[in-house]
């Protein structure tokens, strides 16, 4: 009785181990490869740089391959902050931050559009009781939005590329 129970104990337990054998991240097997030709970034520049930069670790600039698709970027970024709630006293209890983004993505040989995209992100926060501790809960926001904005990105330009 107690081999059946170990024999299938054993079992399950290889089942659920090797179950999982074909799991495979998102962006791991992609083969997104793109050189970045130009970029212009419009709008506010901090956050443009914040999307930018990640694109540009995205990118892969191998010396030995020169048959890279080159593309030109051209990301416009605006964000809002806006009070959303206050008490009775006038004080601004809660914020909301709405970030505008356009992205447009062309190849640059030919100047045909790859890829153009509007993301609107926003998050609400509630003022804390110092400002400094505001201060980087906003700046927590902005970043998940940022990183919202990539993240949507990467899945739009990797279908793109992958279907040229």
């Amino acid at each position: 009785m107690k081999k059946i129970i170990f024999i299938s104990l054993f079992l399950i337990m290889s089942l659920n181990l090797f179950g999982c054998g074909g799991y495979k991240p998102i962006f791991a097997e992609a083969k997104i490869e793109f050189d970045i030709g130009t970029h212009q970034i419009e709008g506010n520049k901090l956050l443009g740089n914040k999307i930018f930069s990640n694109i540009k670790n995205l990118s892969k600039k191998k010396s030995g391959e020169g048959n890279l698709q080159s593309l030109d970027f051209l990301i416009s970024v605006s964000n809002e902050k806006k009070s959303t709630s206050k008490n009775s006293a006038g004080k601004i209890l809660e914020y909301k931050i709405t970030i505008n983004t356009k992205i447009i993505v062309t190849e640059s040989f030919s100047e045909v559009k790859i890829l153009e995209e509007n993301y609107n992100q926003s998050v609400a926060y509630k003022v804390q009781e110092q400002y400094s501790d505001t201060v980087k809960l906003e700046n927590r926001s902005i970043d998940g939005l940022l990183s919202k904005v990539y993240q949507n990105l990467l899945i739009k330009l990797s279908e793109k590329i992958k279907t040229q």
